[in-house]
């Protein structure tokens, strides 16, 4: 059975990000693109972001 997909997939870069000097750095991963709004996620509305298991989030519309 064949899945459908909307775009093709993403490959982004995890960065840290924070006070470099007293080693309190977070990760960060930034979406960008018109493949968001491709996708539903329009500018000004909520996403809802869940993490079922380590190395897997699943981001859902709210509206």
């Amino acid at each position: 059975m064949k899945t459908l997909e909307f775009s093709r997939p993403r490959k982004l870069k995890i960065v840290d990000v924070g006070d470099f000097y007293h080693h309190k750095e977070v990760p960060e991963v930034r979406l960008k693109g018109l493949w968001l709004s491709r996708a539903g996620l329009q500018p000004g509305k909520y996403v809802q972001i869940t993490n079922p298991r380590k190395g897997l989030l699943i981001i859902q519309s709210l509206d």
